[in-house]
């Protein structure tokens, strides 16, 4: 694989809408540089997305601008291409991840993975639509994502054994990337430019997020005052709209660790109850998952500055 090919290829997705990014050779986001190392650095997600490093952050970097593109793929030569999936691109993704084969190079007729395949093709759950062949011999089913305003949950297992779901939060390697399993293909004629097909209905409600509950303060003690106070932080998260989330959580963080330096709630308490809100609206993939405990962390830390310096 060359580097023409590799941006050949980035280009190409990036005129389908499709954002792209580098991974390195083990399918790791590249490392972050010193700056973008440190901790309280780019918190939040629109920091993520606004910092102008070719390739800190993961898939917050994922990019359509060719330029970024270029100037990302000529500094990581041999690194793998990958899409941010999700609403960003316009793609929920189910992953099928095939571990065990027969002499014949089939899938096992006991592999997981295949064997949940087969019950959702059973229930014509998975029509066609652009696929790729993995690496490790499994598949990815790209569907359209059904817009900004619907979270889809990214995950293992989301789908049942042996069957993720990439769709918000979540990213896939594409071709003509070779990772150390092997090379990833556009099948079955190579293309990728087909029509997407839209993600089935069954599935979508498969990887929504848990329907927002009344969360309040309940599990707080103390004062009736304190767990109106908490209990406001948590609304305000669970009305964010989409795109603000995750400011919202880390604003909410922030007054709740003036809260814990005042003494009126202990900081675990508020830490789950910050974590509960935070599952409720969506942000529960891998990636996001992490941006809970550190918006949160972000947030508590500048709180408890604040209050300090009060």
């Amino acid at each position: 694989m060359t580097r023409q090919s590799l941006l050949d290829f980035a280009l190409g997705y990036a005129d389908r809408g499709w954002h792209v990014f580098v991974l390195s050779t083990s399918k790791m986001p590249v490392r972050n540089c010193g700056p973008c190392s440190q901790e309280g650095v780019h918190d939040t997600v629109a920091e993520k997305e606004g910092c102008p490093c070719l390739t800190c952050h993961g898939f917050y970097a994922a990019t359509i601008d060719p330029d970024r593109i270029t100037e990302m793929i000529r500094r990581q030569p041999r690194g793998l291409l990958a899409i941010r999936t999700g609403a960003v691109s316009g793609l929920a993704v189910v992953d099928v991840d095939i571990k065990s084969f027969d002499d014949s190079g089939f899938p096992a007729s006991y592999d997981p993975g295949y064997l949940t395949m087969s019950g959702l093709d059973a229930e014509r759950l998975l029509p066609g639509t652009v696929m790729q062949s993995t690496g490790s011999g499994g598949l990815h089913f790209l569907y359209a994502h059904p817009g900004p305003g619907f979270y889809l949950l990214s995950g293992a297992g989301k789908y049942g054994p042996g069957v993720d779901s990439k769709a918000d939060g979540g990213y896939i390697v594409v071709a003509p990337s070779v990772s150390r399993s092997g090379p990833y293909t556009w099948t079955p004629d190579g293309r990728y430019d087909h029509a997407i097909t839209a993600l089935p209905e069954a599935l979508a409600d498969r990887i929504r997020p848990p329907a927002v509950a009344v969360v309040t303060a309940r599990k707080a003690t103390g004062p009736c005052g304190v767990r109106t106070r908490l209990g406001g932080l948590v609304a305000a998260v669970l009305r964010a709209p989409v795109g603000q989330r995750n400011d919202l959580l880390h604003w909410a963080a922030k007054k709740a660790g003036e809260m814990v330096a005042a003494g009126d709630i202990d900081q675990r308490t508020a830490v789950a109850i910050l974590q509960d809100a935070g599952t409720e609206v969506g942000l529960t993939a891998t990636e996001v998952g992490d941006d809970i405990r550190g918006t949160i962390g972000s947030g508590f830390r500048k709180g408890l500055a604040a209050r300090s310096a009060a």
